[in-house]
């Protein structure tokens, strides 16, 4: 990391003096080095993805005598989130899926603690006359996302805000999970939550992280600080991925059926449990285009239908597949063909022809 980084710094800490002495005091809480720099309004760049954070710590000017947010001491302010092993694994989990995509679109949720963590330490610093009153610190959401996009990057993915492919990730600290419930509690508070409880699990309404930032904002600093600790408090285990949703637009492959025997419904017929025909088009078509474009499901779609004891012959009734969340979406027609060829081949009771992607 070169040392100029840190020039980078806005609002009134100007001098290393000023960085140095911000850094210790945030130190002394046990906050990650990556935080520190946030907090010293460091904008987003590589200096962010250093694996030896003691290099960050030698140049804020501070010892690094107990273990950072990688050790037995997590960051209280962003919950051991900005851990590249997570990212690690974030990207770890995409690639095993096989995706042939070549960008995609990244979004992040954070713990409701955390906003509340990053108001808390905010006030401790401000105790301390270390912070400018104008003074953002680099957003945690844009950190995170910025390292899984880095890394992402190595792999020859692109980030597209447009893109069809999505990463949502989502973490989660059930350690600190109602934490900014106090906020609610408060007699001038104007938000209500209700929780409910379905099906065995208990739930809770109206604590958005809107409301949570909505709520800071109107809590006075005296009140905030004799209700939540300040610098915030330590945590015994980091934060974990709580969801990791990849999902990319559906494909559609047409084309027209053929049905030579009778008995043969356009998609699974059931009534109650019961399964009424042996066979389906959207069985027959569905399942090899499935392993071809490797979705997670599909949803066939005929241009109207006949009766399952009827056939369908001529020149077949014109149809699409919808196939969701595709793994392949550059699909040749020789593969499409082969498809066509191996029903013909199986002298299936159902055939397809001209089917091709639309």
């Amino acid at each position: 990391m070169a040392i100029n980084t840190l020039d980078n710094v806005t609002g009134a800490l100007s001098s290393l003096g000023d960085v140095s002495k911000t850094a210790v005091t945030m130190k002394s809480a046990h906050t990650c080095a990556l935080c520190i720099l946030r907090f010293l309004q460091i904008p987003i760049g590589p200096v962010y993805l250093t694996q030896a954070l003691d290099t960050i710590n030698r140049a804020l000017g501070i010892e690094s005598s107990e273990p950072s947010v990688n050790g037995s001491t997590h960051c209280p302010v962003c919950l051991g989130i900005l851990d590249m092993a997570l990212v690690d694994k974030v990207v770890g989990q995409f690639k095993e899926q096989e995706y042939d995509a070549s960008s995609a679109a990244v979004t992040v949720e954070l713990p409701k603690s955390v906003y509340v963590r990053h108001h808390s330490m905010q006030l401790y610093l401000k105790g301390t006359n270390l912070t400018p009153a104008t003074g953002v610190a680099t957003d945690l959401k844009d950190v995170i996302r910025y390292m899984v996009c880095q890394v992402l990057s190595k792999h020859g993915i692109e980030t597209d805000a447009d893109s069809d492919m999505r990463i949502e990730i989502g973490f989660g600290h059930e350690e600190s999970a109602d934490e900014h419930q106090f906020l609610f509690d408060r007699e001038n508070s104007s938000v209500k939550t209700k929780t409910f409880r379905k099906r065995g699990v208990h739930y809770t309404t109206g604590d958005s992280k809107t409301a949570v930032i909505s709520e800071l904002g109107k809590c006075s600093d005296s009140e905030f600080t004799s209700l939540f600790a300040s610098p915030p408090p330590a945590i015994e285990r980091p934060a974990e991925i709580a969801s990791l949703v990849l999902k990319r637009s559906p494909i559609f492959i047409g084309g027209r059926y053929l049905k030579l025997e009778r008995n043969i419904s356009q998609t699974p017929f059931f009534v109650g449990e019961r399964r009424v025909t042996e066979l389906s088009i959207a069985d027959v078509v569905g399942e090899p285009i499935k392993a071809l474009v490797r979705c997670d499901s599909y949803n066939l779609v005929g241009s109207g239908r006949e009766d399952a004891d009827v056939r369908m012959l001529g020149d077949g009734r014109p149809f699409y597949l919808e196939c969701t969340n595709p793994r392949s979406t550059t699909i040749m027609p020789n593969q499409i063909q082969a498809i066509e060829d191996q029903l013909r081949a199986s002298k299936s009771p159902v055939q397809v022809r001209l089917l091709q992607m639309i």
